[in-house]
């Protein structure tokens, strides 16, 4: 027969059995808002703008947290087909459906160096947990993005602004001299005219006296 002591041993057992239970409980739902499982979602469209061979452009996003903490994750965009080549990567931090809603407004920005149509995939990730990078919270395949050509990536752009700028350093030289020959005939002819005038004004003044003179020589001999 089992003693009394033994009784009070099993009812202590379970007892506590019951309160690690409890417990267990209470922290698994945690330990799943907290790591992978919590749930990130895209709301809406991939929105972007800017992309050129010539410029880094901008993928826009609005991502929503279903849990009722915040989650830090880490986006990465790679080429679609090989994910050995990431464009770019952000660390952000989306809060919990308590707050905004858990949405949070995301811009990534990069360049791709030539034009034609892209594809990218945008994964996230957990940021606290390196070792579910095979399962991504978020995995969006296929974005398409539109890369355009800008004029700016052709030389032809830079010879032809330098031609017009070697053109318009031609006209403003020779009209500054075409305005220096003007001035400078227009003093000469200027001082032409002024000779031309003195001169006959002195012819004048000379026949005068020299009219004046003989009339005063034939008043003296009259004398």
């Amino acid at each position: 027969m089992r003693s009394s002591h033994d009784g009070v041993k099993m009812k202590a057992y379970s007892k506590l059995l019951a309160i690690v239970a409890v417990l267990a409980l209470a922290i698994i739902p945690l330990l799943a808002v907290d790591g992978a499982d919590a749930t990130v979602n895209r709301q809406g469209q991939w929105d972007y703008s800017g992309f050129t061979d010539n410029d880094s452009g901008r993928l826009k996003v609005t991502l929503v947290n279903d849990a009722p903490d915040a989650v830090e994750i880490k986006l990465m965009v790679y080429e679609t087909g090989n994910h050995d080549n990431v464009y770019t990567t952000k660390t952000v931090t989306v809060p919990g459906n308590g707050t905004d809603e858990g949405k949070l407004a995301v811009e990534l920005s990069w360049k791709f160096g030539s034009s034609g149509t892209k594809y990218v995939d945008v994964w996230a990730y957990n940021a606290a947990d390196d070792s579910k990078i095979d399962n991504p919270l978020l995995n969006e395949d296929n974005v398409k993005i539109e890369v355009s050509h800008s004029i700016w990536k052709n030389s032809v752009t830079y010879i032809v602004i330098a031609i017009i700028v070697i053109i318009v350093i031609i006209v403003l030289v020779m009209y500054i001299r075409s305005t220096k020959k003007t001035k400078a005939d227009t003093t000469m002819t200027d001082k032409t005219f002024t000779k031309l005038h003195n001169e006959k004004v002195g012819k004048k003044t000379a026949a005068a006296e020299k009219k004046e003179y003989k009339s005063s020589g034939n008043k003296t001999r009259k004398k």
